[in-house]
């Protein structure tokens, strides 16, 4: 999956380039699937896909919880297993009421 950066894509201001992949070529339309949602892994220089769905399974991930959920260390609370070190919150600390931002 390895991509090569593209400037004539790169977003004004941005400081990531952006990369031009065959990945959904090979990957989501060799599936039959117009589109599809993938959670993926970096460690160093190892890149792990960790999650792939596509059709009706995109709508699980319509709220924050939901995919926030499929990442692979998920929301980072305190209950989680997670690896040494990890920042953990406790369990959701993060939510605010409207009148609470």
């Amino acid at each position: 999956m390895a991509g090569t950066a593209d400037p004539s894509t790169q977003r004004p201001g941005s400081p990531r380039p952006r990369h031009s992949t065959t990945f959904h070529r090979d990957f989501v339309t060799a599936r039959d699937a117009k589109f599809g949602l993938s959670v993926f892994l970096r460690d160093g220089d190892d890149i792990f896909q960790t999650y792939f769905t596509t059709g009706r399974g995109v709508e699980y991930a319509s709220t924050f919880r939901a995919l926030a959920d499929l990442t692979p260390y998920g929301r980072g609370e305190d209950w989680e297993d997670s690896p040494r070190g990890w920042p953990q919150v406790p369990t959701h600390s993060w939510e605010r009421l409207n009148d609470q931002y």
